[in-house]
């Protein structure tokens, strides 16, 4: 899992200038401390399969609360030479209010799918494996870019396929109820969409692909939806098929 949001961060270059403020002891004590913490954020990504290519201290964030310490990777890379099948999970847990989310794949074409969804906070994603492996298909819902939307023992055809280099959306407004996922390709919104969803989630991402990768363009909260009537489009039941 990444985390992209925390309200109370400083970035790593704007603390080194704070640092030399520090005792020399504090400053080494500190330092050691934030070393093993990037070390071990770093070896989590890299077991997930993905390498981080923009480490940089404008990059490398803090929370002042709690000292802990996070990337800001927006862009992933497929960092294995065997195709395996890298999950990854997006922190923060969206649990109110309407959130866009948006990525653009890259070097992903051939035989290969991938794909966005959400899954219930619950899930975690192993590696080398697929988003709806170790019984995740009953917690997750799926936008794959052969346009299917599946989830459970559904998969439900209809929206567009996609291909890299398009940007893939998904809107969810946890303030209405039923609580809605819609989906968008290059800002078209798609006419299937899922009512229910969970009432905390995280948006992940799925590729399998040697040398692809795919970059977060936009993950943000909005004042209202983008989400507009569309002539033909159907509402899939999330919870119906769970019970």
């Amino acid at each position: 899992m990444l985390n992209f949001e925390d309200n109370q961060e400083q970035d790593f270059q704007s603390f080194i200038a704070e640092f030399q403020h520090l005792s020399e002891k504090d400053r080494i004590k500190r330092l050691w401390a934030l070393i093993g913490q990037m070390t071990l954020a770093l070896n989590n990504l890299h077991s997930l399969g993905f390498a981080h290519r923009n480490l940089k201290p404008s990059n490398i964030f803090i929370n002042q609360n709690d000292g802990s310490v996070r990337f800001g990777a927006q862009k992933f890379y497929h960092a294995q030479s065997n195709n395996h099948n890298v999950t990854i999970s997006v922190d923060p847990v969206v649990d109110s209010g309407i959130i866009y989310f948006e990525n653009v794949f890259k070097d992903h074409e051939g035989i290969f799918d991938f794909a966005v969804g959400l899954a219930e906070q619950t899930v975690t994603f192993m590696p080398d494996k697929k988003p709806q492996d170790d019984g995740n298909d009953k917690k997750i819902v799926a936008y794959w870019s052969n346009g299917c939307i599946r989830y459970s023992d559904k998969k439900i055809f209809g929206n567009s396929k996609f291909k890299c280099g398009q940007k893939i959306g998904m809107e969810i407004n946890m303030d209405v109820e039923p609580r809605t996922l819609f989906f968008f390709v290059d800002d078209v919104q798609q006419k299937n969409y899922v009512i229910g969803i969970p009432d905390a989630l995280r948006f992940w991402s799925f590729i399998q692909k040697d040398n692809s990768s795919y970059t977060i363009s936009l993950f943000e909260r909005r004042g209202a939806s983008c989400v507009q009537d569309i002539e033909g489009s159907t509402a899939w039941e999330y919870e119906s098929y769970y019970k």
